[in-house]
């Protein structure tokens, strides 16, 4: 089949594209497709646009942060870690494909499983580095807390949601008992009334607090993580952490996910209680499902994913002057 590939990406991600390092995947794939002589096309990422794409045009469509299901489209997301990527027909994070397999631990091998984890708890955990950002200056976080992740408002969160923010809040404090609980706001995304239901609990009497501290300084010492469906919390399963869900969320198989409101009690009994493989569930889900941008395999694994779609690199038009982006 003849045709383009388009990316479909935000602003951000467009703003000086040409000096991105190869770690970043859209740049490395972008360099891989030009070797192969590939004609690639960006256009900004804008959820109205990219939901009017002509199933029949003939191209392949990589959408940032999509849930399309068309024969010509790629979902593209970071996998949580910031060196892995989704890239799925069906869509990303709590819309992937990986929700809806099975995890069975006895076929995943031990010392390769523990080698990889190994391996991202010292790039991550012991580095204390984060997809976002991180205060470097070490916080004491009192052990044994309650560890609430915000995700603010977004198309994505929205998706995942099945309440509000503060009702999430509220139901954690309401099950909480006499466990403290510390909430962390996502650095980019800040909802007030979120806040206003952390200071209301706060006053209240709820043993509840607001930081800022590093996302790493916090799982060492949390009991569990609480979010909508949080990358940190699955930061938190390097720690060992277990992860307790208010969401839908393709790591639901190994997190318990609270079905009620008035369920955060049960949920936190049942984490504390089941037995877990957190390095094989990590190198089931990030090494069989997802991406790493800077593997050697890198190429080879994109391409079977599109070839999957029908569209082999090798028979895609040539570009005849570059790439280009509109």
């Amino acid at each position: 089949m003849a045709g383009e590939v388009i990316f479909h990406i935000p602003e951000h991600m467009r703003r000086n594209f040409s000096r991105r390092t190869k770690k970043h995947f859209y740049k490395r794939l972008w360099d891989d497709l030009n070797k192969c002589g590939v004609t690639v096309q960006i256009r900004n990422y804008e959820e109205r646009h990219y939901r009017r794409i002509d199933p029949a045009d003939g191209d392949l469509h990589f959408v940032n942060n999509g849930n399309l299901v068309q024969p010509n489209v790629l979902n593209t997301a970071i996998a949580y870690l910031d060196r892995f990527w989704q890239v799925d027909a069906k869509g990303v994070l709590c819309d992937s494909s990986i929700a809806e397999m099975e995890f069975d631990p006895k076929r995943i091998s031990g010392p390769a499983s523990w080698k990889f984890f190994q391996t991202l708890r010292e790039d991550y955990a012991q580095a204390r580095n984060s997809r976002y950002q991180q205060p470097r200056d070490v916080q004491q976080i009192q052990p044994g807390v309650i560890a609430v992740f915000l995700q603010g408002d977004s198309h994505l969160t929205d998706r995942a949601r099945r309440w509000s923010t503060p009702d999430m809040i509220r139901s954690v404090a309401q099950g909480a008992g006499d466990r403290p609980i510390v909430v962390k706001p996502h650095p980019l995304k800040v909802a007030p009334e979120d806040l206003l239901a952390v200071h209301d609990l706060a006053a209240s009497g709820v043993d509840i607090t607001l930081t800022e501290a590093n996302v790493h300084d916090i799982l060492a010492q949390a009991s569990a993580t609480v979010s909508i469906g949080s990358a940190c919390s699955f930061e938190g399963f390097l720690h060992k952490k277990p992860a307790i869900l208010y969401g839908r969320s393709d790591f639901h198989h190994f997190a318990e996910t609270v079905s009620n409101l008035d369920g955060f009690a049960e949920a936190f009994e049942r984490a504390q209680t089941r037995k877990r493989g957190y390095s094989r569930y990590v190198y089931w889900f990030l090494k069989e499902h997802c991406i790493w941008t800077q593997s050697r395999f890198f190429f080879g694994k994109v391409k079977q994913r599109m070839i999957a779609q029908g569209f082999d690199p090798e028979r895609l038009i040539p570009a005849k002057a570059g790439s280009t982006a509109r």
